[in-house]
């Protein structure tokens, strides 16, 4: 039987761009949420939220799909590899927030987009994807 390779390489693509577009269209939820919590009088404005997150992550889905192709070589369980991508998901979403800035809502936009990165990148099978 014939391996596909244009499919093969095909897998950790789809599998970052699943978790990405979790995060970016969920991410401005959470952070909407959170925001409700942590300070209920002032407006929010969810759609520029959106917009935001969909050009600043850009970056991080290229270096996402290169952590995962890299991720893919290693020989280790599937847990460990979740591990390995939840921290490098966390570094991809916290890294260009903060330099941008380094104020409170830069916090809690890192909070808010990589809880459901995390949560993205454990809901997906990894084993289907890479």
């Amino acid at each position: 039987m014939a391996i596909n390779y244009k499919h093969e390489a095909m897998k950790p693509v789809k599998y970052s761009l699943s978790v990405w577009i979790t995060s970016l269209l969920l991410g401005p939820f959470a952070y909407y949420l959170l925001q409700l919590i942590m300070e209920p009088q002032y407006p929010h404005y969810f759609s520029s939220s959106l917009i935001y997150a969909f050009v600043f992550s850009l970056p991080s889905l290229v270096l996402s799909i290169l952590v995962v192709f890299l991720i893919r070589k290693i020989s280790t369980s599937q847990t460990i590899k979740k591990i390995m991508l939840s921290f490098a998901g966390i570094a991809l979403v916290a890294t260009p927030l903060y330099l941008l800035d380094s104020g409170q809502q830069i916090l809690e936009y890192a909070i808010a987009y990589s809880s459901i990165t995390v949560i993205a990148i454990w809901l997906y099978p990894l084993s289907q994807q890479i």
